[in-house]
């Protein structure tokens, strides 16, 4: 019984590295597009020549581009924050014991939650790792919100440089598609992945 408490233990602790390593990858990949829709709004877009004036980006695309930006920018950060935090919780748990006491892990759990525990501290050790997981949760789901406003704000980009996109210019729309098609595409894996990892690696 001991054996296999033992192994379920270094189990759950081998899960909670890999729950760490998920979120150091968040936080970098946040902080990538942080740092390219910063810099899109710092830049200047200047519309390429030839396009008619009917056909020309106005003021409300302009608009809608900075708010796009700065919604993108926003769930980003708040991505990267929560993803940060809900390290930290994950490093606490993976201390064998909590206030000098011992946790005892019961083996095969489906919910990967300590059932028994000693110490005056376990209820709070419990409250903690419930709570890593939906933060985890809030942090996939936020980046892939600030993905969608990025291809907003893309799609606004694609206007101001090469025209409106209901003026059926050619360019305009395959520009649109395919990069509708890749970002959302790649959305889906994202989520996908995430979904099958929060749901199999507890």
């Amino acid at each position: 019984m001991v054996s296999s408490d033992s192994e379920s233990s270094r189990q759950k602790n081998k899960h909670k590295e890999l729950h760490r390593e998920v979120l150091g990858g968040i936080v970098t990949a946040n902080g990538f597009f942080t740092g390219a829709v910063f810099l899109s709004i710092t830049g200047t877009i200047t519309p390429r020549s030839g396009i008619p004036s009917n056909c020309t980006a106005g003021d409300d695309i302009t608009l809608k581009l900075f708010l796009f930006q700065i919604c993108s920018l926003g769930f980003y950060l708040l991505s990267s924050l929560i993803a940060t935090a809900t390290k930290l919780v994950i490093v606490y748990l993976e201390k064998d014991s909590v206030a000098g006491e011992n946790i005892t892990y019961m083996p095969n759990s489906s919910s990967g939650m300590p059932l028994t525990t000693e110490g005056p501290w376990s209820q709070e050790h419990h409250q903690w790792w419930s709570s890593s997981r939906p933060l985890m949760v809030s942090s996939v789901g936020f980046s892939a919100v600030g993905s969608f406003f990025m291809l907003l704000s893309m799609v606004n980009m694609v206007q101001i440089k090469l025209g409106l996109l209901s003026c059926g210019s050619t360019l305009v729309v395959i520009t649109v598609l395919v990069l509708a098609v890749l970002i959302l595409a790649g959305l889906v894996v994202y989520l996908v992945i995430s979904w099958f990892f929060l749901k199999h690696v507890k």
